[in-house]
This record gives C-alpha cells, structure tokens and sequence, in this order.
C-alpha cells in the first residue's frame, strides 16, 4: 500500500509507514491540540514540482494565521508556498451559497489537480450547513468527487470523540487520528 509520510518518524510508526494513500482522512482534536501544524508539515513533507498540495481554508483558520504561523517551523519551505503547496479560501463561498461547495471543490479539484487537499477546518463547512440533510447531500457530493480523483485528502476538525457515532463524516473517512 502506498503511504504519505507526515514530516514527523514517531506518527509515521504508529501509522505503519504513513497515512494510507488516495484515502480520505480526518485530523480531530481539540482547539490547540495540533492540527493545523500536523496537516501543514504533511503537505511540506510530501510537496513537489509534480503536482501542487491544495489547502483548503474555510472560517476556523484564516489566512493569515495559516501562513503567518508557519514561518515558525522547521519544516516550513517558503518556496513551495504558492508553487508546490496552494492555498484557497472558501470561506466566501460558504456564507453566501453553502449548496455550491461541491461546485467550488469541483472548480479547485480541475484547476490544481492536487495529490493531496487538505480542508481546515471541514467541521466548520457542516456546522454552516442549513439542516443535516443539505449537509449529507454535500457530503455525499464532496466524498465522492474526491474518491474519484487520485488524491488523499485530510479533513481537519474540531471534533470530539463523542461526534465519531453521530456525524456523517466519519462514516466517509478511512482513516481518523484524534489528536490530544
């Protein structure tokens, strides 16, 4: 089975080699538990010329915060930023037409054609969502379009263990690391 390395030894032997290629995976944990700085030093760990890392950012992890931070880390490559490593705000799109999510992801997915797409936060995108059934229809919509691609992609989120038998994602995901 092909795998990504995530930047760090000690998670990639927990993981057997790394997070399981051309699957969808959810990052969760608590504000602060490290997320973010996980799903960023994959992205520097895996970027290349080859095809661009796609990092979706939606309300929970601003721009600037995104960036700004990670001028922080060692792993950090400034010159894969725009390059190797994108990052998109879709923030907007949210706010005003949350029923077009899977329309932009589709528009991201044909224009970077990325081998990896992180979304951070996702549970930001569902907590948005009018009722639960728009949001098992986008669900549904964004699984599948991203299933199609070959991709791996990491849905980071605030959620707590008590959210894993309820929300829908999980039941998408192949792979969750909780993070504490």
């Amino acid at each position: 089975m092909n795998r990504l390395k995530t930047g760090n030894d000690e998670l990639d032997a927990i993981l057997g080699g790394g997070f399981p290629a051309n699957g969808i995976h959810v990052l969760m944990g608590s504000p602060g538990a490290g997320k973010t700085i996980l799903a960023e030093q994959l992205c520097f760990a895996n970027a290349s010329a080859g095809r661009p890392i796609l990092y979706v950012a939606t309300f929970s992890e601003p721009m600037q915060k995104l960036v700004g931070f990670l001028q922080e880390f060692g792993f950090t490559v400034p010159e894969k930023l725009g390059t190797e490593i994108v990052y998109e705000y879709i923030g907007e799109n949210v706010l005003t037409e949350p029923e077009r999510l899977p329309e932009r992801f589709q528009e991201l997915l044909t224009q970077y054609r990325p081998k990896i797409v992180v979304v951070d936060s996702f549970k930001a995108l569902a907590d948005l969502m009018p009722d639960k059934s728009a949001w098992r229809r986008t669900l549904d919509a964004i699984g599948g379009m991203l299933s199609a691609y070959d991709t791996t992609t990491f849905w980071v989120g605030e959620y707590s263990s008590e959210m894993l038998s309820v929300l829908p994602e999980f039941a998408v995901a192949d792979g969750i690391v909780d993070l504490r």
